[in-house]
């Protein structure tokens, strides 16, 4: 890195100080001693350089979940880092390498927001720590939006949870304009594609889908494209989809192929998160 540019990024931290506006009347100021500026264009780029060397270390450690050669381990996006492991003691490792990188370069992991579950009907009869702290076991966990659990049976409320979602979003751009100037529905089925499928399909390649639960999707997608072009609900698939073509089974099959199979095999010896 250049010097210069160096000397301006230890300038904009050095003897920082913020203030809290809450209820109208800020507090008194105070100095900030770590963390990136919040907000700030450039705090993204200085999180993963802080964070990108525990990434490499994870992933060069030999230990946790692959799928065929691709490195699975520590998936991560800004700091929200889940760990992936065959094995209680294989977690515990990626656990361990973390906490060492928290106490070189002096932050520490929220042992209170930190969990972690098993997959599949394996025996669990250790617990996992992270330093002097044991992390709590669940059934179910929030990664990226998407609620993943640990059993292998069909989560419906998954899939209608997604369904809302996108629904939402429809008919919130179904509402705008009037009975006389209407938004079009062609424009509409363009926010419907980008905004509210993407959002009924999200996460859906990590999750155990039956066939029933993909129908349920099919349903719900010819019926908001009902709505989009104000066709009866009786009326036919066929028949409201000169506009809609597109078929969920479909992106859907191609989702879990690019990622996970629609059911994921469980290995009997249990996976850790």
């Amino acid at each position: 890195m250049d010097k210069k540019l160096w000397n301006i990024i230890g300038d904009m931290y050095m003897d920082a100080k913020c203030s809290v506006l809450i209820g109208g009347e800020k507090s008194d100021w105070f100095t900030v001693g770590q963390g990136v500026h919040q907000g700030a264009p450039m705090s993204m780029l200085l999180f993963n350089l802080y964070m990108n060397p525990l990434l490499l270390e994870l992933k060069v450690s030999n230990v946790g979940a692959h799928i065929a050669d691709e490195n699975v381990r520590c998936p991560a996006f800004a700091d929200d880092v889940a760990l992936l492991a065959l094995s209680e003691r294989s977690l515990q490792m990626l656990v361990d390498i973390a906490f060492v990188y928290n106490n070189k370069w002096r932050f520490t992991f929220n042992a209170k927001k930190s969990y972690y579950m098993v997959f599949g009907k394996g025996p669990n009869n250790g617990k996992v720590v992270l330093g002097n702290n044991d992390l709590k076991e669940v059934n179910e966990i929030k990664h990226l939006g998407t609620i993943l659990k640990n059993d292998i049976g069909t989560d419906v409320d998954f899939i209608q949870s997604k369904i809302t979602s996108g629904r939402r979003a429809t008919y919130a751009v179904l509402s705008i304009g009037s009975k006389f100037n209407p938004v079009s529905p062609l424009s509409i089925d363009k926010v419907y594609k980008s905004q509210s499928l993407s959002r009924m399909l999200y996460g859906v390649e990590v999750a155990n889908i039956s066939e029933k639960s993909v129908k349920l999707l099919e349903s719900s997608h010819w019926a908001i494209a009902r709505s989009i072009q104000g066709l009866s609900k009786t009326t036919p698939n066929p028949h409201c989809s000169s506009i809609n073509r597109l078929d969920v089974s479909r992106k859907h099959d191609r989702k879990s192929k690019n990622g996970f199979p629609v059911q994921n095999p469980v290995s009997t010896c249990g996976q850790y998160l």
